[in-house]
């Protein structure tokens, strides 16, 4: 069960941090 439970969490993150780098990249961000 806590090896689920982490592996999700780590699947989360690396979502979020790939939406992230994704807006990062393809935004005025560094404009800015």
């Amino acid at each position: 069960m806590i090896l689920f439970f982490t592996g999700l969490i780590s699947n989360i993150i690396n979502s979020l941090c790939d939406k992230v780098w994704n807006y990062m990249l393809f935004s005025d961000f560094w404009i800015v």
